[in-house]
């Protein structure tokens, strides 16, 4: 599937990026566009330092807030890259409240 891609991602020069986002599903997002750097912008405006936050994801468009977050989480759900960066991986999927549950097990 990326393949078919390769020449247009080529030819943006590094200004998009192609990211999957469920199975079967990608989108093109502009390259410096992640949720990490909205995370960082709200930790540096309410003076919280990244290594006191948890970030929950399931999917590429996580990552760079999964790996830069104090606590990376992703759902059982989650893509394999995604789950090869988060520091725990939950026990039940978005679909079953994996987030709650997690947040209320864990951290409540």
């Amino acid at each position: 599937f990326r393949k078919h891609f390769d020449p247009f991602l080529k030819k943006m020069k590094g200004t998009v990026k192609l990211i999957r986002t469920s199975p079967g599903s990608m989108e093109f997002v502009p390259a410096q566009a992640n949720k990490y750097y909205a995370l960082k912008i709200y930790c540096d405006r309410h003076h919280v330092t990244m290594e006191e936050t948890a970030a929950f994801g399931d999917t590429s468009n996580d990552n760079e807030m999964i790996e830069k977050a104090g606590l990376g989480v992703c759902m059982l759900n989650g893509t394999p890259d995604t789950k090869a960066l988060a520091d725990v991986i939950t026990e039940y999927p978005a679909s079953e409240d994996g987030f709650a549950k997690y947040v209320y097990q864990y951290l409540l």
